[in-house]
């Protein structure tokens, strides 16, 4: 099962890269929990993908490179870095033209071949500079 699940939320990563927001959202369970706290941003299946699509209007070229991943259990673990030119408002901030490199972890709880819960640790301060 841990192989499946690596498959799962990888396949979010290359989901989200190609703009194929709907895609992942199909791997979130409809009862979806969201942990970590984004402003305006509901802890839901829906306000994730809300949160995606404001990233990719406001950084052109967004990408989530995997650079780790492992699983054990129902959980799965993953380290990576979000990327993009910062060319759109984003949480009320102006673009400022810059490109962007922000480290990421992300927890993600899997049953029965679906997301049903998310925590994540992001270098706000590297997203904001």
């Amino acid at each position: 099962m841990s192989e499946e699940n690596k498959a799962l939320v990888r396949g979010f990563y290359d989901d989200i890269n190609r703009g194929a927001v709907d895609a992942f959202m199909a791997k979130l369970a409809d009862d979806f929990v969201e942990h970590e706290a984004f402003p305006g941003v509901p802890p839901t299946k829906g306000g994730v993908g809300m949160l995606f699509e404001q990233l990719r209007k406001a950084f052109s070229g967004f990408q989530m490179n995997v650079e780790a991943i492992a699983s054990e259990g129902d959980m799965v673990i993953v380290r990576l870095t979000m990327t993009g030119t910062h060319v759109g408002e984003f949480m009320g901030i102006p673009p400022s033209g810059k490109e962007v490199r922000v480290p990421v972890c992300d927890w993600t709880r899997v049953r029965g071949g679906k997301a049903v819960e998310h925590w994540g640790v992001t270098d706000t301060s590297a997203l904001m500079a």
